[in-house]
């Protein structure tokens, strides 16, 4: 409900902000639930509705994230925009695989792996964008030609 329903108010959020607008408020706000979200499982501080909140406040987040973060992406790649799509989409799923491998390691009876599998990758891709933005000489706009797969 979370990933579907924000992906959804994303729609209505594009026509007032930007797609960097978004992403950027979007990635904060799931950077500071994480990272709460990683205290709290430290302190013992949810049960179960209170993780079921906290992994709601971050897929929704997730879910305003992907369209934009994709759109903003392949918006360079207008010729070859089948490619960046498929390349986009192996590196999600890779990440994924890669973030579930991580979070099995631990024989743990709480939260904490996966709060803390959130937390740093809610952190990356705040440095990332921080950083990131520094190295855009001429960002692309996502437009209406632009179609995203998320």
């Amino acid at each position: 409900i979370g990933y579907i329903g924000s992906s959804q108010v994303n729609n209505l959020l594009l026509k007032k902000y930007t797609s960097e607008q978004i992403v950027f408020a979007a990635i904060c706000v799931q950077t500071i639930t994480a990272i709460l979200f990683v205290i709290g499982s430290l302190n013992g501080w949810f049960g179960l509705a209170g993780t079921i909140c906290m992994i709601f406040i971050v897929l929704c987040c997730v879910g305003t994230t992907n369209p934009n973060a994709s759109a903003l992406s392949l918006a360079p790649f207008s010729k070859n925009a089948g490619t960046a799509s498929a390349m986009l989409g192996a590196l999600q799923l890779g990440l994924g695989a890669v973030a579930s491998l991580g979070i099995s390691f631990f024989d743990s009876k709480n939260t904490l792996p996966m709060a803390g599998t959130m937390a740093f990758s809610a952190i990356i891709a705040f440095m990332g964008l921080v950083i990131g933005r520094r190295f855009i000489k001429h960002p692309a706009k996502a437009g209406a030609g632009v179609v995203a797969a998320h």
